[in-house]
């Protein structure tokens, strides 16, 4: 696993929280520790299913909206860290191994348009990098 700090634990968790295909508060508290070391998971877990605007739409429909096709137990991630000694920052590589990003592309869209026919659709999903975490690498840099 990494070693987050806290300024970066945000945003490399919800780009984790995006590739997996949005699971909910539990499934993240259950599937962080696999990847990453952060201090106060559950906080962090809990703002992260707050600000994500995917999940907060989905949550208030109900159960119009089906879960995610995706079970978080066997999903693979490889995260790199490479550190640039001139500019003092790390970089972070994520890879998901073992998920069908069709399908979880696939649920995201589906999810949406129902999302928008219920009224219930507030745009965007929380990051202006949303489509980037849906590739099979995502670099973030801090």
């Amino acid at each position: 696993g990494v070693v987050l700090k806290d300024e970066e634990a945000m945003n490399v968790c919800m780009r984790i929280h995006e590739l997996s295909g949005h699971p909910n508060q539990k499934e993240m508290d259950s599937q962080l520790p696999r990847f990453v070391f952060i201090q106060r998971k559950q906080a962090l877990t809990t703002a992260i299913t707050k600000k994500c605007n995917f999940c907060r739409c989905k949550y208030n429909t109900g159960p119009i909206v089906k879960q995610s096709p995706v079970n978080v137990q066997k999903i693979k991630l490889d995260i790199k860290v490479h550190y640039d000694e001139g500019a003092a920052e790390r970089r972070f590589d994520i890879v998901p191994h073992g998920l069908d990003s069709k399908a979880i592309d696939n649920y995201v869209k589906t999810t949406i348009d129902i999302l928008k026919k219920y009224g219930k659709w507030k745009e965007p999903v929380f990051s202006p990098h949303a489509a980037l975490a849906r590739q099979s690498s995502v670099s973030l840099i801090y």
